[in-house]
């Protein structure tokens, strides 16, 4: 079952700061998904191994497997730490740009802010947006298959971090606006009016496979930075 008391940070070890988090929701092995919304043409299962499986295949169209869970407490203007544990398994061949996504926002994947993977470019790619558009950072990192990687964001009161395997790959002004003329749908604003999820999101194009296990999820109230 989900944890939800305890201590959980963040590390840029490159620049040696640790950002502090008091946790509010975990998940990990030895957990079941109760309480979680299970989507997709395929919906995420436990694995042999206890991590999640997001694993779908569909010929006809889009394989889709999703999972989002709401972390309670979290309206209007919340600083915190996503993270998780996260591998693109080796039969993955999805060419689709949000083929593994980690969101901490709104439980239909348009508002919040959110790290995924573009296989095709191949890149990590960091956002902050909100339903009319939003703000993307280019963080040139590929990903290799079979490999875990640690993926955090963090939100303090000035930015929006993104850390990939505890190293700083992109980061963004709370302030930027993206795309968006309507004031209720800068990212900012819309960040404090909705409730919060954590959710989980791969998708593949027609013919091919997303496939993804995830373990470690983690949201934490931002408390602070310190040095190492």
């Amino acid at each position: 079952m989900p944890k939800y008391v305890g201590q959980s940070n963040a590390y840029d070890i490159p620049n040696n700061i640790i950002y502090l988090g008091d946790l509010l929701f975990a998940w990990d092995v030895g957990d079941d998904l109760t309480g979680w919304t299970l989507g997709g043409t395929t919906v995420p299962t436990i694995a042999v191994d206890g991590r999640m499986d997001l694993n779908a295949l569909n010929g006809a169209g889009n394989g889709i497997s999703n999972a989002y869970i709401l972390v309670p407490n979290l309206l209007g203007e919340f600083l915190g730490i996503i993270h998780a544990k996260m591998t693109r398994m080796i039969d993955d061949t999805s060419t689709y740009n949000y083929d593994g996504s980690l969101w901490l926002g709104d439980n239909i994947y348009s508002g919040g802010m959110v790290q995924h993977y573009d296989p095709a470019t191949p890149t990590m790619w960091c956002r902050w947006l909100s339903p009319g558009g939003g703000v993307v950072t280019n963080a040139a990192r590929p990903i290799t298959a079979g490999q875990e990687y640690s993926v955090a964001i963090v939100k303090t009161a000035k930015d929006i971090i993104y850390l990939l395997n505890n190293t700083l790959i992109a980061s963004t002004p709370v302030s930027s606006k993206g795309t968006v003329t309507s004031l209720p749908q800068l990212p900012q604003l819309y960040w404090r009016q909705t409730q919060k999820y954590i959710g989980i999101y791969m998708r593949a194009n027609i013919n091919e496979r997303t496939h993804w296990r995830v373990r470690d999820i983690r949201v934490s109230r931002y408390v602070g930075k310190n040095h190492m």
